[in-house]
């Protein structure tokens, strides 16, 4: 049955005509899911009948290892038919997001290659290089952005299958393009760039642990010394282990942009028991009206790009999500996108260093003057003070 809400789904994405295809809320995750249950059961109550048959506990077998007896937990049927949605999304950004990466590093020339999540070969950007990609919302705002960003769209389609819905071969009058809409276009974009951002420095720390292996020396060494005679060498799997206390807590969760925005040390999206999924909704509906005023309200083809509801006036609403809702997103957008301000150069920094050597100066001599001023008119008062005294001691005195 997950299969199935899965192949539903992408027949959705690839020809929406609601949010709802591109990524649906749980509310809407919780009605397909009851849709197909009905579907497969027939439930005499209809969809209401299967929405609480949704709850259902049943018993799922866990993960073993060889020679381990199997063992079940506890789920609820919603919990595990809801996974076909993050799986979908995850099976897009395991290529979407290499794409990028390669297309943004040949332009911007910055990037290495590496070992990623079992994968040689991996495109790995540093934590400054993947911001680069981000500050001065580099992606929609240059020609180099928008090209990479295309990249990741055909890998992402190509793992679909569907190049030949979105591709339209070039003609003797056109180049090549793809055609998608508006909030697509725009929800792929959020899932690249959450990756982006800093998906390269916890990978390139995961590296470092499994080549350099000096996390795990470093823990076997103190154990050693605490307690020689009970040291065992422990197996790949528990090094690997000890290589994750290392690494940002949300390394298993590297497709949501909130996890990637907090791990690039940017203020989190989610406040403390925030819904994530409501979170990168809200980041989407941010990228829909930023995007509004960057890309041509037209259905013609441009820099290898045609949005199929170009022309639509209403393409950057959010049902459910006024403006006024995300203000607190804009502004987090904005502080990431933000360009670090220059350092100074050497000619710079020697005129202002002259300018408050001259300052310091011009105080020195006004405080010297202010000084001898004072002196006089202390002397001026004194003077003063005794001619007055003068006159009234002579009068006491007669």
């Amino acid at each position: 049955m997950q299969k199935a809400i899965r192949e539903e789904h992408v027949n959705n994405f690839l020809a929406p005509l609601y949010m709802s295809d591109v990524i649906p809320s749980p509310d809407e995750k919780r009605l397909a899911c009851a849709a197909h249950l009905h579907r497969r059961f027939n439930f005499p109550g209809g969809v209401e009948e299967a929405k609480a048959k949704l709850d259902t506990v049943f018993l799922t077998p866990k993960v073993r290892n060889k020679n381990e007896e199997q063992q079940y937990r506890p789920e609820k049927l919603y919990k595990v038919l809801r996974q076909a949605w993050p799986r979908f999304q995850r099976d897009l950004e395991m290529v979407m997001v290499p794409a990028f990466m390669v297309q943004a590093g040949r332009w911007l020339q910055i990037g290495s290659r590496g070992r990623v999540n079992g994968r040689n070969n991996m495109p790995i950007f540093s934590r400054d290089e993947a911001k680069k990609t981000i500050q001065g919302y580099w992606m929609f705002e240059t020609a180099m952005g928008r090209n990479s960003v295309l990249a990741g769209l055909h890998a992402g389609f190509q793992r679909l299958h569907a190049l030949g819905i979105v591709m339209v071969d070039p003609t003797a009058t056109t180049d090549r393009h793809y055609k998608v809409t508006f909030k697509t276009y725009a929800a792929l974009m959020a899932m690249v760039r959450s990756l982006s951002s800093c998906v390269s420095d916890c990978v390139t720390q995961l590296v470092y642990c499994r080549i350099v292996g000096w996390v795990p020396v470093t823990i076997a060494r103190v154990a050693f010394m605490v307690a020689p005679h009970t040291l065992v060498l422990p197996s790949v799997r528990c090094l690997l282990w000890m290589c994750r206390l290392f690494l940002p807590e949300c390394m298993d969760r590297l497709q949501m942009y909130v996890a990637m925005h907090k791990m690039a040390n940017y203020e989190s999206f989610t406040e403390r028991g925030g819904n994530v999924d409501q979170a990168f909704r809200k980041v989407w509906a941010s990228f829909m009206l930023l995007l509004d005023d960057k890309l041509p309200k037209d259905t013609s083809a441009h820099e290898g790009l045609l949005l199929t509801d170009g022309n639509d006036v209403t393409r950057s609403e959010f049902p459910g999500l006024l403006p006024t809702r995300l203000t607190r997103t804009m502004d987090l957008l904005s502080r990431a996108a933000r360009l670090p301000s220059p350092p100074p150069s050497p000619a710079s920094a020697a005129a202002a260093a002259a300018l408050a050597a001259a300052a310091a100066a011009v105080d020195d001599d006004g405080a010297d003057d202010d000084d001898e001023d004072g002196d006089d008119d202390a002397d001026t008062d004194d003077d003063d003070d005794g001619e007055e005294g003068d006159p009234d001691d002579g009068e006491e005195g007669a």
